[in-house]
């Protein structure tokens, strides 16, 4: 059955694609795809450094609703676009349609760095935070440099050992069952917004004076005093915000497998961000209700394991939830290991990628871009271990942020443009509100040039320019391949790589 017959059916489900995929993602499964995501190391790790920068918890909180409304606006131009062109491949796709010329260069860009760096590299920050939870633990949380020295000493590798066979179990999962890689992802975001839902109750009760051996914080008797005045570090700590909320357009890359996008992916993308919003602010409340500021700032990564070790004590608040924790990281992994298989065949499709072919097929006996995980998994390594022993989270953060919202803030652009090159498009069937779509592009525009400025905020072992600087690099060297693939190539064989988007704008224009 042709792909537009198979979106006039509602009811109709499990459907093959040309592509070889099946139509099985629900709005339960959409919407977990989404949160599994977010809800993945940003709320356990960034809120201390967003409140170091900041200055005040209670800024920490406006900075985090900032970001959920700011995400929803990106969601609901992914939602207008996904609607209008529902195949796999998100903004790579969208951003084909939104900026034709020159030669699909923002699309392959997106593509380039998508595959290159921002995912393997997103990939290797959620294993070595899924590992610094589980190294908490189970070697002695606080304690560790005195009861296991050895291990103390060797943790980054250790760390690093640890991601790499989380990694390789979740692409295994993704490579040989979509079924199972759904059931996984929904059990473990269940096991998200439960972690998530004890963390808010017990911060608000031990606030209340329910826990009696935890004193008060005294975080939010301070108020905004203290709050910094320097305008352009909010840019670096809005990334490492919207760091803990990527993820919203996780869905959009595998919508060509909903059984139904133009019924599921509003449901599935607004209940996500909603939720995320509501769950993330209630934890960072409880987090500084329970966790001196101070002691959240020395804390960093782990600072979700600090306050439980404090309201639960040494069994529950030192083992298990931990544990947990990491088992939640891990299913942001899971998620984004999903996603990029559906990236890379899209780009392969696209021809984006020379001798591209393996990578586009599906699995015949699994149904599964099998070739394309593998494919991110060897760059995923190269993330992993590359760099020199040690902290270097928040710099693989603020590298992946800088790249992220140029495109994001391209994606929604383009949306914008496409209302006009494409005014009566008949598969426009939700149209997202203009004034959110505008605020999202400037928020996007703010993050794209204000980690250039000097606010001091980012002092530590490398220079503040230095990740956005790497992530404008990483775009800056796509130009190469797009020149030899899209221009020399192209025109050398005498081959159209553009003309899918004019057979994409027929087939949905109904």
């Amino acid at each position: 059955m042709p792909q537009a017959e198979c979106e006039k059916s509602p009811g109709l489900a499990e459907v093959d694609n040309a592509d070889g995929s099946k139509r099985t993602i629900g709005v339960l499964s959409g919407a977990a795809m989404s949160v599994a995501l977010m809800i993945g190391s940003g709320i356990f790790s960034t809120p201390a450094s967003v409140a170091r920068i900041s200055g005040t918890p209670l800024m920490a909180m406006v900075l985090y609703t900032l970001g959920g409304i700011c995400s929803f606006g990106g969601a609901l131009a992914f939602i207008e676009i996904g609607i209008m062109f529902p195949k796999n491949g998100g903004s790579l796709r969208y951003l084909a349609h939104g900026y034709l010329k020159p030669r699909l260069l923002v699309s392959y860009l997106y593509a380039w760095c998508m595959v290159v760096s921002i995912i393997p590299s997103g990939i290797a920050v959620n294993g070595s935070v899924f590992a610094q939870y589980w190294v908490y633990a189970l070697a002695g949380g606080n304690n560790m440099q005195t009861q296991y020295p050895t291990i103390y000493n060797h943790k980054d590798w250790i760390y690093r050992g640890i991601a790499a066979a989380a990694i390789i179990f979740a692409s295994l999962i993704c490579m040989f069952s979509v079924k199972w890689s759904l059931r996984l992802l929904n059990a473990l975001t269940a096991l998200k917004i439960l972690l998530l839902l004890i963390i808010s109750v017990t911060g608000i009760v031990a606030l209340a004076g329910g826990v009696k051996k935890i004193p008060d914080a005294g975080n939010w008797s301070t108020g905004f005093s203290g709050t910094s005045a320097k305008f352009a570090a909010y840019a670096i700590a809005m990334n490492r915000v919207f760091w803990a909320y990527d993820g919203w357009a996780n869905v959009c890359c595998s919508v060509g497998e909903m059984r139904n996008p133009r019924r599921d992916l509003p449901r599935a993308a607004g209940l996500g961000i909603v939720a995320v919003t509501i769950l993330y602010l209630l934890a960072i409340f409880a987090y500084f209700s329970v966790v001196p500021l101070q002691e959240a700032i020395n804390a960093n990564e782990i600072l979700g394991a600090v306050f439980t070790n404090k309201v639960f004590g040494t069994t529950a608040g030192q083992v298990i939830l931990p544990l947990l924790i990491g088992l939640s990281v891990f299913g942001a992994l899971v998620a984004e290991v999903f996603a990029v298989g559906r990236i890379v065949q899209a780009a392969a499709t696209f021809e984006y990628i020379p001798y591209g072919k393996k990578l586009a097929e599906y699995s015949k006996k699994y149904n599964t871009p099998m070739n394309a995980i593998i494919f991110n998994f060897v760059l995923t390594m190269v993330f992993l271990f590359a760099p020199p022993p040690g902290d270097i989270f928040e710099f693989l953060v603020d590298f992946i942020q800088y790249p992220v919202w140029v495109f994001y803030g391209l994606t929604t652009a383009g949306v914008i443009f496409l209302r006009h090159r494409l005014p009566s498009f008949k598969g426009r069937k939700f149209k997202a509100n203009i004034v959110l779509l505008l605020l999202f592009v400037l928020v996007s525009v703010y993050l794209s040039i204000f980690p250039f400025i000097n606010t001091g905020a980012t002092a530590g072992a490398y220079p503040y320019y230095l990740s956005p600087l790497l992530g404008l690099v990483s775009i800056v060297i796509g130009f190469i391949p797009w020149y030899f693939r899209m221009w020399w190539y192209a025109d050398k064989k005498g081959v159209d790589f553009t003309a899918w988007i004019y057979r994409d704008e027929e087939e949905f224009d109904y």
